[in-house]
C-alpha cells in the first residue's frame, strides 16, 4: 500500500490547497412575546434532489448515467486493500440471492465500485444498540472495528458524544454538498463547522420512508375527483385531508358513516411523523448558525390540522360486529385482533398512514389502494416531503481509522454509483409486483426524492431536553390541546443547554 499512500497524498495536497472549511457557531431565537409569525420556522429542504440533465445523457438509463459518473471519478489501485463496512439494516445492502430488483442493483453497485478500485468490501450487519459500544472498546483497546458504518440517523448523538466519528468536511474525496447525498441529511449531521455523516441512495432503506395510502374506488364513490390531479397541482394539504375526512365520515343526513383516517402508528407518533411533512425544522442551519425553531405561524398551523385529525373525533377503525366475526378464529376459539393495516386494505376508510414498505400488505386489497406523499401544510409550501421519523440511514467514518483516505473514496464512489439508478431500481420492483397504475410511478418518485431529516432526531436520543423541545413539544400540545407557544417555553431553556452542550462537544 505505499505507492498508494503516496498517490494519494499527492492529490490530498493538492485538494486541500483549495479547500475553503468555514466554521459555524450554535444560537438559539430566544423566546419572546411578540406572536407575529417569524421565519425560523420556515422549510429549509422543500425542493427535491433533482440535476438538470446533461443533454449528452438524454435517452440514456440511470444505470448507464450511474456507471459514467462512477467512471468519470478519479481511478485508485488499493492493491486489493480489506475494507469492512458495519451496517444496522439487514436490507441496504440486502442478502446475496434476493430476487429483488432493488437488491440485485445494491449488489451490482458494490461490485462495480469494489473492482474499480481494486478493493475488497466485506459488509457485515450489528444490531445498532451494538455498534456504538463496541467501537467505544475497540478504540479504547486499539483494537480494529470497521472503516466505514451505517448507522440509525437516531443514534448519531451516541456516537458523537463519544467522538468516534471523523468530520466529512476535512476530507477531499467526500463532495458533502454534492447532489447524490440528501440536502438536509448532510445540514442534521453538523455541528460547528463538521459534518459527521452523510446519506444518499446508497445507505437509504425507502421502504421506511412514509407515505399516505388512499383506497381510490372509495374516493371516487364518495366524491373526492381524482387524487392524483389534487397531488400534482400541489393541493394535497392537510385542509384537503380533513375535508375528505368529513366527507366520508358523515352521510348527507349527518349521520355518522366511519372513520376515513388511520394510521400504522399510534397517535402521538402519527402526530410527530405527520408534522415533518410540513418541512418545518426543529434545529436547523441560518448563515452558519443552529437555530431552534419558533412555534409560531406554521408550527401552530400544523398542530392545529394535527390535533383535529388525530385528538378530536375519531382516529383509527374500530370494529363491529361483524369484523369480529369474520376475524374469530374457529381453531384456537379467539379473536385474531386485525392490525388498522388489515382493517384499511378491507375497506375501513380511505386513508391509512404507514410507510413504503407497506405496500406489500395492502395490495392484497380487492379496492386499489395507492401510496401518495403525505400532505403539505399549505399552498405555500413549495414541496412535498417525505417523513423518515429517524429511521433512516446515515454513512459515517470511524474517527483515527487506518485507511481514512481509501474509506472516504469508497463511500464517495457508492453514492455516485446509486445515485438514480436504486430509486428506479426499487420503483421497478414496485411496478413489478405491486403498482397498478403509471400514475402510481410519479407518486413513489415524489415520496422518495425528497426525505425529512432534522438535528434534533439525530441528537434527541442522546439529548433528552433537546427531544422534549421538539418532537415531544408538538405532540404533547396536539395531544393535550395546549398552546403550542406554552409547552414550547416551559422545555425552551432545557433545549438551550442541550445545543450549548453538543456546540462544546464539538470543539
Amino acid at each position: 500500500m505505499n505507492s498508494l499512500k503516496k498517490r494519494l497524498c499527492a492529490v490530498i495536497l493538492i485538494c486541500v490547497s483549495v479547500l475553503s472549511l468555514s466554521s459555524c457557531f450554535i444560537v438559539i431565537n430566544g423566546p419572546s412575546e411578540d406572536t407575529e409569525e417569524v421565519t425560523t420556522d420556515a422549510p429549509v429542504t422543500t425542493a427535491p434532489i433533482t440535476s438538470a440533465p446533461d443533454p449528452e445523457e438524454e435517452g440514456i438509463s440511470s444505470e448507464e448515467r450511474a456507471r459514467r459518473r462512477l467512471n468519470s471519478l478519479l481511478s485508485f489501485d488499493m492493491d486489493g486493500a480489506t475494507l469492512i463496512m458495519v451496517t444496522a439494516d439487514n436490507y441496504v445492502p440486502a442478502p446475496i440471492g434476493s430476487s429483488r430488483q432493488i437488491d440485485k442493483a445494491r449488489w451490482k453497485v458494490i461490485n462495480e465500485v469494489s473492482e474499480r478500485y481494486n478493493v475488497e468490501l466485506i459488509i457485515t450487519r450489528e444490531n445498532s444498540a451494538y455498534m456504538q459500544p463496541k467501537l467505544l472498546d475497540a478504540r479504547n483497546s486499539g483494537l480494529y472495528y470497521a472503516d466505514i458504518v451505517s448507522i440509525l440517523s437516531s443514534d448519531l448523538g451516541s456516537f458523537f458524544v463519544e467522538g468516534l466519528l471523523e468530520d466529512l468536511s476535512t476530507l477531499p474525496f467526500i463532495s458533502t454538498g454534492a447532489e447524490y447525498y440528501y440536502k438536509g441529511a448532510v445540514e442534521a449531521s453538523s455541528v460547528g463547522g463538521a459534518t459527521y455523516a452523510v446519506a444518499g441512495e446508497a445507505c437509504v432503506n425507502f421502504d421506511v420512508f412514509r407515505c399516505m395510502y388512499v383506497n381510490l374506488n372509495a374516493a371516487e364513490k364518495y366524491g373526492f375527483g381524482d387524487i392524483y390531479s389534487t397531488v400534482d397541482s400541489g393541493a394535497w394539504t392537510y385542509d384537503k385531508l380533513l375535508e375528505y375526512v368529513k366527507l366520508y365520515e358523515y352521510s348527507e343526513d349527518g349521520v355518522f358513516r366511519g372513520t376515513a383516517f388511520s394510521s400504522t402508528f399510534e397517535a402521538a407518533e402519527t402526530v410527530s411523523n405527520l408534522f415533518e411533512s410540513t418541512g418545518v425544522r426543529y434545529v436547523y442551519p441560518e448563515n452558519g448558525e443552529l437555530v431552534l425553531y419558533s412555534p409560531v405561524g406554521k408550527v401552530e398551523q400544523a398542530v392545529a390540522a394535527l390535533r383535529s385529525l388525530c385528538y378530536t373525533g375519531n382516529f383509527g377503525f374500530v370494529m363491529t360486529e361483524e369484523d369480529k366475526t369474520r376475524y374469530w378464529d374457529e381453531e384456537f376459539d379467539e379473536l385474531i385482533e386485525p392490525t388498522q393495516l388489515q382493517l384499511f386494505s378491507d375497506g375501513k376508510g380511505v386513508f391509512c398512514f404507514g410507510t413504503l414498505g407497506d405496500i406489500s400488505k395492502v395490495y392484497v386489497s380487492k379496492d386499489t389502494v395507492v401510496p401518495i406523499p403525505a400532505p403539505k401544510l399549505n399552498g405555500e409550501q413549495e414541496a412535498y416531503v417525505t417523513p423518515t421519523g429517524g429511521g433512516t440511514m446515515l454513512f459515517a467514518l470511524p474517527s483515527d481509522g487506518a485507511y481514512l483516505t481509501e474509506s472516504a473514496i469508497i463511500t464517495e464512489a457508492l453514492n455516485v454509483r446509486s445515485y438514480e439508478a436504486v430509486t428506479d431500481a426499487y420503483i421497478t420492483n414496485s411496478l413489478h409486483y405491486y403498482i397498478r397504475d403509471e400514475k402510481t410511478i410519479d407518486s413513489m418518485r415524489t415520496i422518495i426524492s425528497n426525505p425529512y431529516f432534522d438535528l434534533s432526531f439525530n441528537f434527541g436520543g442522546r439529548y433528552g431536553a433537546l427531544a422534549q423541545n421538539t418532537a415531544k413539544t408538538v405532540i404533547q400540545a396536539a395531544e393535550t390541546g395546549l398552546n403550542v407557544l406554552d409547552v414550547h417555553y416551559w422545555h425552551y431553556f432545557g433545549a438551550l443547554g442541550a445545543l450549548e452542550e453538543i456546540k462544546n462537544a464539538a470543539k
